[in-house]
């Protein structure tokens, strides 16, 4: 979908601008004006995108946004786009202006809201946003398992999955049915008293009768 984009004419004036080279000025002005760009000029940008459509080398392209990045223009993370300044181009004064960044902020990972907020965004309003918008925890954070690595949602399911064994001593209890974890219990072997006392009668017996063999 096609958009417009107005660039200041004080852009060819920029002592930023005048001090690097023209294929960095074709890059940094294809950047402004990228087709798929937005208000908050935060967005996402393939390198092989950007060589198709500048007709640049790989190699050209890689180099002048590290280079963009070293002048703390353009920051890359991942596949997205930031310019750092953009806001400051904008009449931020304006609440459709302001709605829509806050919009576009509101559809980033929080892990890229959190770059966002790490190399200064020049939005005005980035500290009131963050502070109404709080960072959800990463999704990714881990408890050691013995060298492994463990979600808190995984450890979650260790815990409440886990058998609770236990080995007691004497008779499993009586009464009415057993609950789960008491089924899980192992009694001890228990001598059945009623055939100890059978055997002490039979054998009381025979020497009665003289069966019983000296």
């Amino acid at each position: 979908m096609s958009r417009q984009s107005y660039i200041d004419t004080f852009f060819w004036s920029d002592p930023w601008i005048q001090k690097i080279g023209s294929a960095q000025k074709y890059l940094f002005l294809y950047l402004l004006t990228y087709p798929e760009g937005n208000v908050a000029g935060i967005y996402e940008v393939t390198d092989s995108q950007i060589v198709h459509d500048t007709g640049l080398d790989i190699e050209d392209v890689q180099r002048f946004l590290a280079f963009f990045q070293e002048e703390r223009k353009v920051y890359r993370w991942k596949d997205y786009i930031i310019m750092k300044n953009w806001p400051k181009h904008q009449n931020i004064h304006s609440p459709k202006i302001t709605a829509g960044i806050e919009r576009i902020l509101g559809t980033l990972s929080p892990d890229l809201l959190r770059y966002v907020v790490e190399v200064d965004y020049q939005y005005p309003n980035l500290a009131e946003y963050i502070e109404n918008h709080p960072l959800k925890p990463r999704k990714t954070d881990t408890l050691s398992n013995g060298g492994d690595t463990v979600s808190n949602r995984d450890n979650e399911v260790l815990h409440s999955t886990s058998l609770n064994l236990t080995i007691r001593d004497g008779p499993a209890p009586k009464g009415p049915a057993l609950s789960r974890r008491e089924e899980c219990e192992i009694p001890s072997p228990v001598v059945d008293k009623s055939k100890r006392t059978f055997e002490h009668a039979l054998g009381s017996l025979r020497r009665a009768v003289g069966m019983e063999h000296s």
